[in-house]
């Protein structure tokens, strides 16, 4: 981690910067990470524009900004991590990107998690052919899994790409201090490595969350099994500096935790 930047961020966002990594990391926890119930989308901007684009800036300088695109173009599986509509959206959209560019696989995976969907999600459009993709307003998907299935199973797809083997992993709420949560990226990787059969691994995601989910599929995955992940470059438009915060908050923490494991 670049030391003049996190003094920067720590200064914008009025924290003590500390040369104690674990201090560190404890700090942003408290002070940039969103709360448990709440999701990105909900999170409320609550810096100027000028720190917007300041805090901006830095993302950029350390990697949470740039397109992350694969280095080799052949794998066993792919696996696509769940999200909100807008990103699976991108997820998938990217994959097909990809795809046209020469990036093979064998078989592919969604990784999801049983959460409620949010109004906006159960009725969808596709990003290209919007008259093509509204689904049935009377069976609207219940949940993130069904969602992504759906939207999997109505976009359109290159042919060949479309008679790969699928296989859809949609996890449980989970209870927390007697609350439902939905599983986190943590939780979707454990399952995907229980029963993983595959020697090698496309993840896809999308910035500014690469360099986080990587480092969780490195402390989760099975030993032997080497990955890859990528996401399309993120537009500036799309993402408060809230956000950006909770995700630094959770990169820092996982690599932390990796280092020390």
């Amino acid at each position: 981690m670049n030391k003049k930047l996190l003094e920067r961020l720590c200064e914008i966002t009025q924290i003590a910067y500390d040369d104690d990594t674990a201090v560190m990391v404890t700090t942003m926890q408290k002070n940039w990470l969103r709360s448990t119930h709440k999701e990105l989308s909900e999170l409320e901007e609550r810096f100027s524009e000028k720190e917007r684009s300041e805090i901006w800036e830095i993302a950029k300088q350390l990697g949470f900004v740039s397109e992350k695109i694969p280095k080799k173009t052949t794998f066993e599986q792919c696996a696509l991590l769940g999200g909100m509509l807008p990103c699976f959206q991108h997820r998938l959209h990217y994959l097909i990107e990809l795809w046209s560019r020469g990036v093979r696989f064998k078989n592919w995976v969604f990784l999801a998690g049983q959460r409620k969907l949010l109004k906006h999600e159960r009725f969808f459009k596709d990003l290209d052919s919007p008259k093509n993709l509204v689904h049935n307003e009377e069976a609207p998907p219940e949940n993130e899994g069904e969602m992504m299935q759906l939207y999997y199973q109505r976009a359109t797809l290159p042919a060949e790409m479309r008679l790969i083997p699928f296989q859809l992993i949609n996890l449980p709420m989970r209870s927390h201090q007697g609350k439902k949560m939905r599983p986190t990226t943590a939780d979707t990787i454990r399952a995907w490595a229980k029963n993983q059969q595959a020697k090698n691994c496309l993840f896809v995601t999308d910035q500014p969350f690469c360099l986080y989910q990587e480092a969780v599929i490195e402390a989760d995955k099975p030993s032997g099994v080497s990955f890859e992940i990528v996401g399309a470059h993120l537009r500036h438009s799309h993402f408060s500096a809230t956000a950006f915060l909770d995700t630094f908050a959770r990169y820092f923490y996982q690599t932390f935790h990796n280092h020390i494991n």
